[in-house]
């Protein structure tokens, strides 16, 4: 009979079910998917500034315009009659 080093009596079955460990390869796998995903993030944010507001113009088919902003951090898109009013929104919650 087998026993642990405390002395306790052990059976086959303790020893199959003991977990199996990772191999090395799967580590290495998961280390390069984090790199992977880290990088592209900073290269998207870095290209793209993904995260200052997109500022546009439209006119529609009447002649009608406005200016619209889109908020990334709250994700939500605003609409405004003039560009001082764009200006002025960007002005309070992005430039301090």
């Amino acid at each position: 009979m087998k026993t642990t080093m405390w002395g306790q009596p052990t059976t086959e079955t303790d020893q199959a079910s003991s977990v199996q460990p990772i191999s090395q390869e799967t580590n290495i796998n998961a280390f390069f998917k984090t790199c992977f995903r880290q990088i592209y993030s900073l290269l998207v944010h870095s290209i793209w500034d993904l995260d200052k507001p997109t500022v546009s113009y439209s006119v529609d088919r009447f002649g009608q315009s406005w200016w619209r902003v889109y908020d990334p951090t709250t994700k939500k898109t605003f609409h405004f009659d003039s560009e001082n009013e764009a200006r002025a929104w960007i002005e309070k919650h992005y430039i301090h």
